[in-house]
Parts: structure tokens; sequence; C-alpha cells
């Protein structure tokens, strides 16, 4: 080796020295009275010279460096690297080491292994041989004639485990925000995803709007996103007041055999209701476009009132005894000639629609028995309430 670094140092000092000589000879720099053609010519020959020493020196070396390999039997007769220079000098364990480390990588790379694409949103399975996600997602996206798009994966390489590899095209939407249009190229699959590309555009809006798509129903991270998709942006704002109510309580009558007709028990009291009603009005892109009412607080809750209605007809007729004596004296037979029939005064109209209710037949009621003419008067109270007999229900205070 010390003999290869002296001749190097040789050849090298020989270049170096055929190098650095002059271009030109004192005599030729000092030409005087000669042409300058001849110069020229002469210039040119000895140039011509000095390449052909170095082509010469540059052959020595590739010869000698050439010929030491071959004697070292690195490279054999034919030029060619003697491979079995190096399976002498190589322990059989090492080479048994690098034929199975190659039988496993062909078999790695030769596994089917599953993927899981998702191209725009849409979920595919499929398995594949190779290892580099980047280089599979540019195969499929060629199958898919997708002109430009992103890819995110797990990782670079595809693993024995199911890899995921989502390719999105890229997408140009038509946009309507506040009714003012424009175009916007994206890579996103869904609108929520869009909106949250459209954050820092849409916080400026935070506070005063919150912003609506009508045609996704609210369904913003389900519907996938398609080339040139119109999307109408709607701002929504509102204004709301709140005011205290009260509402009467009602009244609820429920018969009760038990008691005598035309006599009442209170069995609940009634409670009024009060509450805060809340008037809220939307606004559309700050035109008004809803008006809302809700109830934002009750303050006291409602309850109907319940009455007892007394059905019951005594021997006596109780009540009806005391309305017919203000009425006629208690003749249940009084026919004065006044237009009005009986003990508790029924006019012809009204008795024959009354009495066809309860069946009763008598055409008049001053026909009829007392049984049948109180019988007739329940069914009118219950129906028509005491204003039937205005002055003596308000003097028997029935009403």
């Amino acid at each position: 080796m010390k003999n290869n670094r002296d001749d190097k140092s040789f050849f090298d000092n020989e270049q170096d020295n055929d190098l650095n000589q002059n271009n030109l000879n004192p005599e030729e720099n000092n030409l005087k009275g000669k042409s300058k053609q001849k110069a020229f010519d002469g210039s040119v020959a000895r140039a011509m010279d000095k390449q052909v020493k170095i082509e010469k020196v540059k052959k020595i070396k590739h010869d000698y460096y050439h010929s030491y390999k071959k004697a070292m039997g690195v490279i054999g007769e034919n030029g060619k690297i003697n491979w079995q220079w190096f399976k002498k000098r190589t322990p059989k364990f090492v080479l048994f080491f690098i034929v199975i480390i190659g039988a496993v990588t062909g078999a790695v790379f030769a596994v089917e292994k599953a993927v899981t694409l998702v191209i725009d949103g849409v979920e595919v399975k499929e398995t594949t041989s190779q290892i580099s996600t980047s280089l599979y997602a540019d195969s499929v996206a060629k199958d898919k004639h997708l002109d430009e798009y992103k890819v995110k994966t797990d990782g670079r390489m595809i693993k024995d485990k199911e890899t995921k590899i989502d390719i999105r095209s890229k997408k140009e939407m038509n946009l309507t925000i506040k009714d003012e249009q424009r175009n916007m190229e994206t890579y996103s699959n869904t609108l929520d995803e869009l909106l949250n590309e459209m954050k820092p555009e849409l916080d400026k809006y935070k506070g005063k709007y919150s912003f609506y798509v009508k045609e996704f129903d609210g369904k913003y991270d389900e519907t996938l996103l398609k080339d040139n998709k119109d999307i109408k942006i709607d701002f929504l704002s509102k204004r709301a007041w709140e005011k205290t109510y009260t509402e009467d309580y009602k009244t609820k009558y429920v018969d009760n055999p038990k008691l005598d007709s035309g006599t009442h028990k209170v069995k609940q009291k009634g409670k009024d209701y009060k509450y805060v009603r809340r008037k809220e009005i939307i606004y559309l892109n700050d035109k008004k476009y809803q008006t809302k009412y809700s109830v934002s607080k009750v303050i006291q809750k409602g309850e109907t009132k319940i009455v007892e209605r007394g059905t019951k007809v005594s021997n006596g007729g109780g009540v009806w005894d005391r309305l017919a004596k203000c009425e006629t004296g208690g003749r249940w037979d009084a026919n004065t000639g006044n237009g009005f029939y009986g003990g508790v005064q029924f006019s012809a109209p009204t008795w024959r629609t009354t009495a066809g209710k309860v069946g009763v037949s008598a055409p008049y009621a001053h026909l009829a028995s007392k049984e049948d003419q109180i019988k007739a008067a329940t069914w009118l109270q219950k129906n028509s309430g005491w204003g039937q007999w205005p002055a003596c229900s308000a003097k028997l205070g029935l009403r």
C-alpha cells in the first residue's frame, strides 16, 4: 500500500509539473519584429501538445489503478467485479444472514395488507402489496382521475394492521354569505369541515349573529360536499322582550247525585295562572323574519275551580219547591194566561223542547206531574243555567 501511495504521488507531481509550465517561453514573450499571426500559431501548437501530455498522464494512472485491482483479485480478467473474491473472504454466517434479510424483505413487499380508503368522505376497504402510503395514494388518485388532491395518512408506511388513507380532491364552492356571492376552493368533505376552515372569517360575526344553512337542515357533519355546490349561509340575529301576564282560573262543574237538584258545592278552589311571556323577533340577514312567543317563567301555576252540582230530586222538590213558590206561589198546575205554564213557568216552545229531551209527553207544563216538571226543569238548568229564571233565582241566591 505504501508503494501505491508513492506511485500516486509520483503521477500527481508529474501532472502538476506539466501543468505549471509556462504557456509561452521567454523568447516568445519577447518577440520583436515577428508577425502576430506566427506567434498565435506557435501558442496553439504548444497548447495542443500540453493536452496530449495530460491525457497520457490520466491513462497511465487509470492503467496503474486497474492493474493493482487485478493483482489483488477484486476485478477479473474481463474487467468485471470478481464476486468469488468476496465469497472467499466473507464468513458463511454473514452470507446466510444477508440471504435471510433479502427473503424477509421480499416477503414484506409481496404480502397483501388491509387498507381503509376514504375518498372524498366515502369509505372503501382495499388490500395492496404497496408499502408506501403516498405512492399508493397517488396511484388511487390517478385511477379516480383526480387532478388536484390532498392525502392524510396514519404514517408513511402501510403496516400489517389496517392503515387508513384519506384522499380529498379539490372542490370549488359557490358561496352566498349574507346575500354576497363568491367562490371558494376547498379540500373539505362536509359542511362542518368547511365552516371550520372559514372560522377566521365567520368569527367576526360571533356574538351578534348565528349562522344557518337551510338546505343541510342542521346535519352539517353528515352531508358530503360536491364540486360546484351552491351553499347559502344565512345569518340570524334576534331581539327579545319579557312581560308578566295573569290568566283567570277556569270553572268546571261536576254532577253529584247525592246533592239536591239546584244546589252546588265547591270541591276545589281555583287559582289564577301567572307567568312571564317572552316575545322574540328573529332577523334573517338583518331583515325581520319571524316573531315567536314563549313562556320563560311560571310565577304561579293555575288551578281549575271544581264545583259539584246536585242532581238529586226529592219528594218535596227541594230547591224547585222554593223556586215554584217564588214563581207561582207553589202551584204546579198554574195557567194564568200569561204565556207561561206550570210551577216554574215554562213557555210553550221551551217546554216542548225540554220535555222531548227527558221523555215527557204532556203538551204543556201545567198538564204534567210535579215530578215530570222538576225533571224537565233540571235538564234545562243543567244546559242553560239559572238565567232561565232570572228574578227568582237571584232572589233565592242560586246565581
